[in-house]
């Protein structure tokens, strides 16, 4: 089979593609598709898990690289998580994982809490923070500013 010459670049949260040639971008997308459909499985099997908790997703993360996949989930609540939940958190969803078994026998699970550097992106997060003091950089005409 042949494809035609072209150049393509698609970039999603999971993977950059950058091809030129005889590879085809369909299978970029298939294999994007692929891991969209595993991300909503888990967020729904992470929801079921923590849905009787004050607990909540902030993000789900998973990469695929050489065959192995790489998840990542933060949860947070508004007075915050400590390692030992997330180690439950953890014992759970790879209990679930391993039963359902939809990952393979080859991935590592990380839960943790989204950490300092991880974006505020929900509104409750918002309200978590008000009143602390942050110091922030931002670029302007005159190069890095810093409040």
């Amino acid at each position: 089979m042949h494809y035609v010459k072209r150049s393509f670049i698609f970039t999603d949260s999971f993977f950059t593609y950058y091809g030129v040639g005889s590879q085809d971008p369909l299978f970029c997308f298939h294999k994007v598709i692929k891991v969209n459909n595993l991300q909503t499985r888990i967020r729904n099997i992470v929801s079921k898990i923590i849905e009787n908790t004050e607990f909540k997703i902030v993000d789900i993360d998973l990469k695929s690289t050489s065959g192995r996949y790489m998840l990542r989930v933060f949860l947070d609540s508004e007075k915050g998580i400590i390692i030992d939940r997330c180690r439950e958190f953890s014992r759970e969803i790879e209990t679930v994982l391993d039963a359902e078994n939809f990952l393979g026998e080859n991935y590592l699970l990380e839960v943790s809490s989204p950490g300092l550097e991880r974006p505020i992106s929900q509104d409750w997060q918002f309200r978590k923070n008000m009143g602390r003091t942050i110091i922030m950089t931002y670029l302007s005409d005159q190069g890095d500013k810093t409040l």
